[in-house]
């Protein structure tokens, strides 16, 4: 459970958060998949998007758009699962394109997503 908070209060273990605004987020199938998006009031350039698949087998593809005006890219990927169940950072970044993304998710996983403002 400690690290669910961290994801949100402390993903770099420097310090970094999770946004204060919550922003519209949506998925197609919650019952399979969960996504909440954020901006930051100190660091306006940012957007932290958490996805989090819930099934404990299978994978999640998801389509992520981001709206608002800008263009945006993933600077930073954080996630935990049950293989490694404390917050790790992803080495591979989606690409942007349009504002959108494709990410897929491992089975029991929250995956943070941040957005950096272009």
């Amino acid at each position: 459970m400690q690290a669910a908070f961290t994801l949100y209060r402390n993903y770099d273990g420097k310090g970094e958060t999770y946004g204060d605004t919550a922003v519209t987020a949506s998925t197609p199938d919650p019952v399979k998949a969960s996504v909440y998006a954020a901006t930051d009031s100190r660091r306006p350039r940012l957007l932290t998007i958490i996805a989090i698949d819930k099934d404990q087998r299978a994978r999640y593809t998801g389509k992520v758009s981001v709206g608002g005006s800008g263009k945006y890219a993933v600077t930073q990927v954080y996630r935990l699962d049950k293989t490694a169940p404390r917050v790790q950072p992803v080495a591979e970044k989606p690409a942007i394109s349009d504002n959108r993304f494709e990410a897929a998710l491992p089975p029991l996983s929250a995956t943070l997503f941040v957005c950096e403002k272009q």
